[in-house]
């Protein structure tokens, strides 16, 4: 990538917001990052359908039952309350809707794929290593994970902790703005509380027993907040109960990808995918503790300089940013909450 000629930038003078000007050459490699579902939300999206319905036409014609699934991100009923399985396909048809955009429109070529959770799936089937993406989804569905096991009735959790029939199966789950090390600290005395995602230096996610996740709240006062909507059981020992169930879901035919190396936050560093690597890493990750800025790093240091993030909320640009710092590199987001614009 090539900067613009210092002698053109008073002519661009009046680019719109979100453009910046640089000098010189840009080195590095392009990443296409992929974001999780927990951050979708209603109308995400939508001005980019709108501009350009092909899109959205393309996508469907490959994964119609997800287009869909996912048709609640357009509904204008202010007391929709979205399910982690809403959010789930919202999440991943907005992610394969920006694909269809970076690689089909405009014709980016990405030589890694980033994964944020749920966004290292949406990675595969976006860059081709997975094709049916409709089957995922009936399997998944039949899988009852989303009702029954690692969310709804929680019926991993009663496992885990040995509950009895009379006893409540609740989980919940919170973000706190501190560094991890802190968190870890105040978990010492909450065994059934775990820090299940790191951010960012000072921005981490906790999930567990919600008598437990609200002590360590407290202890950080405004720098914690409840996050409802997405309670699930995920990157913490409560998840293994479905582990032998979540690698069949996630062992799926899988073609190679010439050219383009997959992270995964199972093992921090990346793969080539096969049918056992992906499901290896799409595993390890779910079962274990998300480290998003060591993958980051771990991408720098092999050359990653240009971050497209693909999906809702801009979360993993500015976690990138925080990372990184003032080191060279470019971080975009096709997707910002609350701002209208087609291209952000």
């Amino acid at each position: 990538m090539h900067a613009l000629p210092a002698d053109t930038l008073p002519k661009l003078a009046t680019l719109d917001e979100g453009i910046h000007f640089g000098h010189g050459t840009f080195e590095g490699e392009l990443s296409f990052v992929y974001t999780g579902a927990a951050g979708a939300y209603p109308h995400m999206g939508r001005d980019l359908a709108l501009a350009l319905p092909d899109l959205v036409d393309s996508f469907a014609s490959r994964a119609a039952s997800v287009r869909e699934a996912a048709g609640w991100v357009y509904t204008d009923d202010p007391t929709f309350e979205s399910t982690p399985m809403d959010k789930l396909w919202g999440a991943s048809y907005l992610a394969q809707l920006h694909t269809e955009l970076t690689r089909k429109a405009l014709g980016l070529r990405p030589t890694a794929a980033i994964g944020y959770c749920s966004g290292e799936t949406n990675s595969l089937f976006a860059l081709d290593a997975w094709d049916d993406l409709d089957g995922f989804r009936r399997d998944v569905s039949e899988s009852r994970v989303y009702d029954r096991e690692l969310c709804g009735e929680l019926l991993c959790l009663r496992s885990a902790w040995h509950l009895d029939e009379g006893t409540p199966a609740e989980w919940s789950t919170w973000r706190i703005r501190a560094k991890s090390t802190d968190v870890e600290a105040a978990l010492e005395n909450e065994p059934r509380v775990h820090l299940v995602i790191v951010n960012a230096l000072h921005d981490v996610v906790i999930a567990g027993d919600p008598a437990g996740c609200a002590r360590v709240g407290a202890a950080f006062g405004r720098k914690a907040q409840r996050t409802p909507g997405y309670d699930f059981i995920m990157h913490c020992q409560e998840a293994r109960e479905f582990e032998s169930r979540w690698r069949a879901l996630h062992t799926r035919p899988t073609k190679d990808v010439p050219g383009v190396r997959f992270y995964t936050h199972s093992t921090l560093s990346s793969y080539a995918p096969t049918t056992q690597t992906a499901a290896d890493a799409l595993t390890g990750q779910a079962m274990n503790r998300v480290n998003f800025p060591a993958l980051v790093e771990r991408a720098y240091a092999d050359g990653i300089r240009i971050f497209i993030e693909h999906g809702p909320h801009a979360g993993c640009t500015k976690w990138i940013s925080d990372t990184l710092g003032d080191r060279e590199h470019l971080a975009i987001a096709l997707d910002r909450y609350g701002h209208s614009s087609l291209f952000q």
